[in-house]
């Protein structure tokens, strides 16, 4: 058993009990110290589908990046001792392997993580991270065979004025070494042109594109700060997008394509209109992220419906549904497992949680928020429920 001696207060510091979700507070809020060549992603990071036994959804406790090999991390947590914890991160990380594009898109997109792009990430061999007080002597052998897992323990400790985790790697000890981040440089357009930015270039002209309507301001100011942008936002996009990441997300846009320069930090930082011409020489990325662009697409008694995104594609299938006037109210609460609604008249799953992106159309809300081959498979599923013949 360890022990800890405290020289301050002379005596020996107690060993106390903590729950699972401490310790992932506690690590999230030192992350750079306990894992500082790791990108920290997201806690409680969601996989929709069937990623468990039984097509249960999953929720990774924490996602992160290894920046040295290139491959996403899966750190999975258990407050005490549990012989199932290589196996649950072993279905964690099959999901991301065979869901890699889903998972890249949301993870750069929609949560804005600096990541490299898809090409350059190592898509098989995602990393397992087990931190546990005690691990079954199996998990701990075969943790020890490979560089892909590394076992963690740990123990609480409590003094009277500070909380102390004591944790051990058991294997793949990482460099004591301290790392220093970089000074930073101006990115590349070839190292930042995913599809998302593609696709932002294209719609520059279109009088209704959010990226478009912050140009155009910038341009008819000259130069601004963020401050006075992120007003001008509220009026022009409502509140919700000014606290969202999107005016950040589309100034970073702007910067790549050398439509603007930005200097300085923060709301007091200074943008420039420099120019709304395409950069010479442009090379777009022959990169797998490309098959976002992809429509998802399936007939429905020879109607197509698709989309290109899961909300767009779930959208033109609920309005086939109501056009022809199928049942599916019939079918209202639409379980795809025990603990999740594909539909329901509230967005509400069955283990109470909220759906995590609704969409809703005449009363009825459905859960987007899945990857796009699983999106796919219900919605064929439910047409063919409905009696239509799918192709």
């Amino acid at each position: 058993m360890n022990r800890l001696f405290s020289n301050k207060y002379g005596t020996h510091l107690n060993s106390v009990d903590r729950s699972e979700n401490d310790l992932q507070v506690f690590i999230k809020d030192n992350w750079s110290s306990i894992f500082p060549e790791l990108t920290f992603i997201k806690v409680e990071y969601t996989l929709s589908g069937n990623v468990r036994k039984k097509d249960r959804d999953g929720r990774i406790d924490i996602l992160a990046f290894n920046r040295k090999s290139r491959k996403f991390v899966v750190v999975e947590l258990k407050k005490d001792f549990d012989r199932n914890i290589r196996s649950q991160a072993n279905d964690y990380r099959d999901f991301i392997e065979d869901n890699y594009l889903e998972i890249y898109i949301d993870v750069k997109e929609e949560l804005g993580v600096n990541i490299p792009q898809s090409s350059k990430i190592i898509k098989d061999d995602i990393e397992l991270i087990l931190i546990a007080k005690d691990f079954a002597e199996k998990d701990l052998n075969r943790a020890k065979k490979t560089n892909n897992i590394t076992c963690i323990k740990y123990n609480w400790f409590e003094s009277k004025d500070d909380l102390i985790l004591m944790y051990e790697f058991l294997n793949n000890v990482p460099s004591t070494k301290t790392i220093r981040n970089k000074p930073s440089q101006t990115p590349k357009i070839s190292d930042h042109y995913p599809q998302y930015v593609i696709a932002n270039i294209k719609s520059l002209g279109h009088p209704e594109n959010m990226i478009t309507k912050m140009l155009d301001h910038i341009q008819k100011k000259g130069q601004l700060t963020r401050g006075e942008l992120k007003q001008a936002c509220v009026k022009l996009f409502g509140y919700q997008n000014e606290k969202s990441g999107a005016i950040t997300g589309n100034l970073n846009t702007l910067k790549y394509i050398g439509a603007i320069t930005q200097t300085g930090k923060g709301d007091s930082s200074i943008i420039k209109f420099v120019s709304r011409k395409k950069p010479e020489g442009l090379i777009l990325p022959n990169s797998s992220i490309e098959q976002k662009a992809k429509l998802l697409s399936i007939k429905a008694n020879g109607r197509l419906i698709q989309g290109s995104t899961v909300p767009e594609f779930y959208k033109s299938a609920l309005e086939y549904v109501v056009d022809c006037k199928l049942p599916i109210m019939d079918l209202a609460p639409y379980h795809t497992s025990k603990e999740r609604y594909l539909f329901s008249f509230k967005p509400i799953h069955p283990n109470g949680k909220k759906f995590f992106k609704e969409l809703s159309i005449n009363g009825i809300y459905i859960e987007t928020h899945k990857s796009r081959s699983q999106a796919m498979s219900d919605m064929q599923k439910l047409l063919k429920k409905l009696g239509c013949k799918v192709s």
